[in-house]
């Protein structure tokens, strides 16, 4: 079928399934050379526009998109669910996921890398960690030159370069509190991978620690 055949909602759908096709792409060079584990999907459930596809019509609140209905879904995984990329400036963290023993948590990425493999930073407790730690807004000053801000515009500084220029990643020997615990975020990032089907155990209750 040529494009000038296809209809204005076929043209969206397919310029859609090209873009999630290019950040699932980018996502599996961001992956390349890093430590991956695989997880149960349910693990990597996320909030988003899903499509209707039960008879009858759509709930309230649902919305047109590429000539079908989706409808919000605000079901989220654990690992969704520690998201804190929004809150570590505070010093907390959300309640991170466990997995094969060790604690994890979401600072961030997109639907996309939920398919594919999602980035997440590992955490040791701050009274076995031996490297250098910081609060968030200590890393984000890292290098900051001194004087006012005449000084900061002519040195090119920039907030935040340290982390962004870190190997190990942005938040790397973060420190914040996960419950009444004090943690430290460890990088470089692992990646949790959605494990096939056929492997995926029996689900069970998550125990907390915090």
């Amino acid at each position: 079928m040529s494009a000038t055949t296809l209809d204005q909602g076929q043209r969206e759908a397919m310029c859609l399934r090209n873009r999630q096709g290019r950040w699932a792409r980018l996502a599996r060079e961001q992956m390349a050379g890093h430590r991956q584990i695989e997880v149960p999907r349910r693990l990597l459930r996320h909030s988003g526009w899903r499509p209707w596809t039960r008879d009858g019509d759509p709930p309230e609140g649902a919305k047109l998109v590429h000539g079908r209905w989706h409808v919000w879904n605000r079901k989220e995984g654990p690992v969704a669910a520690s998201y804190s990329a929004d809150t570590i400036g505070t010093g907390k963290l959300r309640r991170p996921v466990k997995i094969g023993g060790e604690w994890f948590v979401f600072m961030g990425g997109t639907a996309e890398e939920f398919r594919v493999g999602v980035r997440v930073f590992r955490l040791v407790p701050r009274a076995e960690w031996t490297g250098d730690c910081w609060t968030h807004s200590e890393k984000l000053a890292i290098g900051q030159p001194e004087g006012g801000l005449t000084t900061l515009i002519r040195s090119g500084w920039s907030s935040g370069e340290h982390g962004r220029n870190d190997p190990n990643g942005f938040y790397h020997g973060v420190k914040a509190r996960a419950g009444k615990v004090e943690m430290v975020l460890v990088g470089p990032p692992v990646y949790l991978v959605p494990m096939p089907k056929e492997k995926e155990p029996r689900q069970q209750k998550q125990l907390s620690l915090f």
